[in-house]
């Protein structure tokens, strides 16, 4: 046997690393799943035992690996290391069902254990001959049907056909993954040796072959150290990344490179993050498209993991031993949602949420605007225990992105559950936080996108007028769920503040059959309703769309609107209320919201125009001010002016108020024009502005606009 041969990933008993299964390649660049082109051996079985006897390195690490299951496990599946004790159980009492060994113990090796050398506990174990073959005219030395093993070996129990999601969530389909992925297809037309259609070059060897990625593990550096290879030769027959590359074959957990420590011990670097950035180098990238006419930014991740360059990880922590897994399924290697989240705010390193108020290590700003605290947030909420801002304490480099992790638990798109969210302010109406339950994922949003004023606060004295009392930024959960605008106290009580639907979109336990003028059928109210994560994630999130680009707008319809939409507006103008194009929503809809803003603009701009004759303006800081000077929060006629000026910052800081919650958006808008005429609320406004004046539903020219 050769020392390279045990080619299994990671087993049913250890958490998934790097890479995939892989097998060899063929002249034309295909996987061939067996170690050349010519038929396998057939031969016998011999058994474990007889392996054992002569290959002692590699049983030690077989048998501290997970495929020897040295240490036992009990009936229900939770491993116990009691050495080289009986603990008792039958042989295949391991299992709940004894289907279980065809893939545990397929040879029935365990029953071939050598006391005091492999073990005398009888238990499951994947063999050598599980992966080489029968051993029948190795003995001497001959040949093995599977010296180097491929794919189909790894795959006949790491595939699509076997469950294991019960008690290892990551291991389904890892060799559909594989065989799907770019390392499956690492040698290309460019990786080949001038003239030859099957060397490979060593410079691209390091990376794009299994032989060259061992036999250059230790060369890492930028375009002059890579190319410096080619005074090596080429290698031949060469195959495409795959398990072994990355894994130790005979102890799979082990992978390329050990974890780095310091002096004192502590992981710098994790076995994982060395490994996976042996290739995906975290400085001075080879194929950086700056230097490399091959280079392509999705090749790199200096652009998206790291700062300017400097090795500092933004988004990810080398230490931990999931530095890549946390957000990627290595062996699928597919970045498509994460090169979407890259290029969204979520993933800008220079937007401002990354640098503002000292961010990430704020108490007061980093639940939100750094990854690590607003991680621990979620985690409060899912256990039910108190969150508590770890303000300088925060791990990991500043500026914060918002990593995969934070409404991520997963890899595979598991979604951390919070519940409802208790909010920052008190709701409409009440001396009491608001608490909003938009469903699900839509939550995840929520803790971030409710607002962190609200109007009542303004009301309760909660923030003083002379402090900062402003929304905050995208307040678009407060502004669906109603719960954040100032209320004017003393309206027609007629006059109230109404609710929209849609904030139960992407709700599955509501019913739009009864939705007021518009009949659904079954498929529409089902389409609504959605995967019952909420409106956000419905919106925003729309299946079909570039999801991670949290983009309303779509093209996969011809007005550019999520098909969700048409479920109830139509793309016929003959739908009249329900006639919602983009082109009207741009053209129409949003123009009149702008309009709206930008007069309440010139109201507080112009004393002449506005009741108090001064200056009306927003601090810096968030204070509402007239004529430079703080309101003063001891008179009631400043809580109303501060009433009317968060109504008008509140729609300026949801840049899509006029979608989220149209009729709620024009009433608090209505309001405040009419505050700020005159002082008092009448229920009756003039807008000069022919845009604005129809979006707020004039009935004569620009005077008399009535209160919905």
């Amino acid at each position: 046997m050769k020392d390279t041969g045990l080619t299994w990933i990671v087993a049913a008993a250890m958490l998934l690393l790097l890479a995939g299964c892989g097998s060899n390649r063929e002249t034309d660049g295909a996987i061939s799943g067996s170690d050349s082109s010519a038929a396998p051996l057939i031969a016998a079985t011999v058994g474990l035992d007889v392996c054992t006897n002569c290959h002692t390195g590699q049983t030690i690490q077989w048998l501290h690996g997970a495929h020897g299951n040295f240490e036992s496990i009990d009936a229900s599946h939770q491993h116990i290391d009691n050495g080289m004790q009986n603990d008792g159980f039958p042989y295949y009492g391991y299992f709940s069902d004894e289907s279980c060994a065809e893939c545990h113990d397929p040879l029935g090796d365990g029953l071939r254990l050598i006391a005091e050398w492999t073990g005398n506990v009888a238990r499951p174990v994947i063999g050598c001959e599980s992966c080489h073959g029968g051993g029948q005219y190795h003995n001497g030395i001959g040949p093995l049907p599977y010296a180097n093993p491929g794919a189909a070996q790894c795959g006949q129990c790491h595939n699509d056909s076997f469950s294991h999601n019960a008690y290892h969530p990551e291991a389904d389909h890892i060799l559909e993954d594989y065989l799907a992925s770019p390392h499956a297809s690492s040698i290309n037309d460019h990786n080949y040796v001038a003239g030859s259609d099957s060397d490979v070059s060593p410079r691209c060897s390091k990376c794009h072959t299994d032989e060259g990625g061992k036999l250059y593990k230790n060369v890492q550096g930028d375009s002059d150290v890579m190319h410096s290879l080619d005074t090596n030769p080429a290698v031949v027959d060469a195959t495409p990344v795959q398990c072994r590359t990355c894994h130790n074959a005979h102890s799979p957990k082990e992978l390329l490179f050990a974890e780095l420590t310091d002096a004192g011990g502590n992981i710098v670097e994790s076995s994982e993050f060395r490994t996976c950035t042996n290739c995906h180098q975290k400085e001075t990238a080879y194929h950086d498209p700056a230097t490399n006419p091959y280079g392509a930014l999705g090749e790199i991740i200096t652009d998206t993991h790291f700062d300017d360059g400097t090795g500092t990880g933004y988004n990810i922590d080398p230490a931990d031993e999931r530095a890549c897994r946390n957000c990627h399924n290595v062996h699928a290697a597919d970045t498509t949602i994460n090169n979407q989240w890259a290029s969204s705010g979520h993933g800008d390193l220079t937007a401002n949420f990354t640098v503002a108020s000292g961010a990430p290590t704020n108490p007061g700003c980093q639940d939100c605007h750094s990854a690590t605290a607003a991680t621990m947030l979620f985690e409060a909420y899912e256990s039910g225990g108190t969150y508590t801002a770890p303000g300088s304490a925060i791990s990991g480099p500043a500026p914060e992105v918002i990593y995969c992790t934070v409404c991520h638990k997963d890899n595979a798109g598991g979604l951390r559950s919070p519940g409802k969210i208790t909010t920052h302010y008190h709701a409409a109406g009440t001396d009491s936080y608001a608490q909003i339950d938009a469903v699900n994922g839509s939550n995840l949003c929520l803790a971030c996108h409710a607002g962190k004023r609200s109007g009542e606060d303004i009301k309760d004295g909660v923030n003083a007028i002379t402090s900062r009392v402003t929304s905050h930024y995208l307040p678009a959960g407060g502004v669906v769920f109603g719960q954040i605008g100032y209320h004017f106290d003393h309206l027609d009580p007629s006059l109230v503040y109404t609710e929209t639907r849609h904030k139960r979109i992407g709700d599955a336990s509501y019913d739009w059959a009864d939705y007021p003028y518009k009949t659904l059928s079954a498929e529409q109210v089902a389409s609504i309703q959605g995967s019952g994560n909420g409106p956000c994630v419905a919106c925003h999130m729309a299946e079909g769309t570039d999801s991670h680009l949290y983009s309303a707008f779509t093209d996969n319809t011809v007005l550019g609107l999520p098909d969700l939409c048409y479920n109830c507006h139509s793309n016929d103008p003959a739908a009249g209320h329900y006639y919602k194009s983009k082109d009207y929503l741009e053209t129409e809809i949003k123009a009149g919201y702008l309009a709206t803003l930008a007069y309440i603009e010139n109201l507080m701009a112009d004393g002449a125009q506005n009741y108090t004759g001064g200056v009306l303006s927003i601090g810096a800081s968030g204070q509402f001010q007239i004529n430079g000077a703080n309101l003063d929060p001891a008179s009631q006629a400043d809580t109303d002016l501060a009433g009317a000026l968060f109504n008008y910052k509140l729609f300026k800081d949801d840049h899509a108020g006029y979608v989220h919650n149209r009729y709620y958006a024009k009433q608090l808008l209505f309001d405040s024009i009419d505050y700020l005429e005159d002082g008092v609320i009448d229920g009756s406004i003039t807008v000069n502005d022919e845009t604005a004046a129809a979006w707020l539903d004039k009935d004569e020219a620009t005077v008399g606009i009535q209160r919905m």
